[in-house]
């Protein structure tokens, strides 16, 4: 798989673009597509810092959206693949703002801890015709997802000669407007700024296998973990990009169907003048003949970075068969098929990684140290998720429809008891002369205070009322909290 090419237009995944598109996306759509634009554009919540936009108002939103021509049928012309992406952007954004306003407004009015609000739950003609033609296209699901739409294709630079950092980048569409939204999205993008190195390294460990060539995949292993470790550096830098009190301004927008009964309803949405295999319906079609259906909203989960290392290192194979495992596979669906294509091609080219590299331990340890740098980056979004969502709301359902306190947990514990593994493993071999000696002993002896912050975490959550505070200090436990 390391000489295939894995593009679609958009999205390369390669030494150089890595899970980026291949170029910046379109900031804007042109002509025919001006009303659109101009909906988006003064659609959040906050313009700038003086100024408000249409969601700011209670039901201002869904007028607008009303008064938007039905673009469809330029829309089905429509060839330029970037042009497809953008329109999929500014509809799916439109979708979730004029679906969830109502259940803003209501969070806003009552401040209830313990619910959003109800959302709509029809798309009208003007917005589902577009909108499900430009997926189709794209072979994606009629809503907000997180690579042609919320986050990989929607950022710009301020300065075009700039870097990737989170400073340096503004958004394409946005429903708060606020600082804080542009940093959250901000910092997925800066963090994917490695995917290359990280692909690269991938690539070339399976080159080394296939031609035996085992400085190659030592070199290679040593690149993907120093990869993993600027990852987390920069996905650190969301407690400074994105204030964690002010969360709940913009992720009520980011909401899923699926599995989010209490605000949807048990019926999905109704996507009005399309049917049920995606034809567009004369306007004279009953009511009964428009397609529902629930979709999964959208979700970090969604990023390729640990899907990648969990299949290339295969943590993957301690995945518990339960319900949770089962919602992240499902999340594989909801990514462009290009990347599904890597993802397929991987499992196959990185299966039994471990006895395939034998007894060298020197690529042993910078896979086991790969393998810590993934529990870091899922330790420090389980801190995210404690301060940010649980320390703002009771609401316990997560944007993709999963139980908010148990499906990092679920991937915790997995990558914990490959570490267990791998240690015992490279304990039976002459590790002592390693160059990268000092790298297992560090893993070696924090490991069982990792494991009791797990067991401690669990425990917590076991109560009837979470004290949210006490489940994030015992960070400090294992000299993990990343913020005070």
């Amino acid at each position: 798989m390391y000489a295939k090419k894995y593009s679609d237009g958009v999205f390369d995944v390669s030494g150089e673009h890595g899970f980026l598109p291949c170029k910046d996306p379109p900031q804007r759509l042109g002509s025919p597509y001006e009303a659109l634009q101009e909906l988006v554009d003064k659609m959040p919540v906050w313009l700038d810092e003086k100024t408000q936009g249409y969601l700011a108002e209670p039901d201002l939103f869904p007028r607008k959206v009303a008064e938007l021509p039905n673009l469809v049928e330029h829309v089905e012309k429509e060839e330029d693949i970037w042009t497809v992406q953008a329109l999929y952007r500014a509809y799916t954004f439109v979708q979730s703002a004029l679906l969830l306003e109502s259940a803003f407004h209501e969070y806003r009015k009552t401040h209830n801890t313990n619910r959003y609000g109800t959302a709509r739950s029809r798309v009208p003609r003007n917005v589902a015709q577009p909108l499900c033609v430009v997926a189709a296209k794209l072979h994606v699901f009629p809503f907000l997802d997180y690579h042609y739409a919320y986050a990989a294709c929607n950022y710009r630079r301020k300065d075009p000669a700039g870097g990737l950092e989170w400073q340096n980048l503004d958004l394409c569409c946005k429903f708060a407007g606020t600082k804080d939204e542009i940093g959250f999205i901000g910092v997925h993008i800066d963090i994917n700024q490695y995917g290359g190195d990280l692909v690269k390294s991938i690539f070339n460990t399976l080159r080394g296998l296939a031609e035996k060539d085992p400085v190659l995949v030592t070199q290679s292993l040593k690149a993907n973990y120093e990869t993993m470790q600027s990852m987390n550096t920069r996905r650190r830098q969301m407690w400074e990009a994105s204030a964690y009190k002010n969360y709940n301004d913009f992720r009520i927008f980011i909401m899923g169907t699926k599995q989010n009964d209490d605000i949807f309803g048990e019926d999905g949405i109704c996507y009005e003048g399309v049917g049920e295999d995606g034809s567009l319906l004369p306007d004279d079609a009953p009511d009964s003949a428009s397609r529902r259906a629930v979709y999964r909203g959208q979700t970090g989960a969604q990023d390729d970075i640990i899907p990648t290392e969990d299949i290339f290192l295969n943590i993957h194979r301690y995945y518990p068969e339960n319900k949770l495992t089962e919602y992240l596979l499902d999340l594989r669906q909801y990514r462009p098929r290009v990347i599904q294509e890597f993802f397929a091609d991987l499992h196959e080219g990185a299966k039994d990684i471990v006895s395939r590299l034998g007894d060298n331990v020197e690529a042993l340890i910078f896979l086991l140290g790969s393998v810590e740098q993934v529990y870091l980056f899922r330790n420090g979004h389980w801190q995210f998720i404690i301060r940010y969502i649980m320390g703002n709301t009771k609401y316990d359902t997560a944007t993709g429809g999963t139980p908010i306190t148990q499906w990092v947990l679920n991937q915790i514990e997995a990558v914990l008891k490959y570490i267990q593994d791998m240690v015992v493993r490279i304990e039976k071999l002459e590790w002592n002369s390693a160059s990268n000696a000092r790298l297992f002993e560090n893993i070696r002896r924090t490991l069982p205070e990792r494991v009791g912050l797990l067991h401690g975490q669990m425990e917590l959550l076991r109560s009837k009322n979470i004290p949210v505070e006490r489940v994030y200090e015992l960070n400090d436990s294992a000299s993990l909290k990343e913020a005070e």
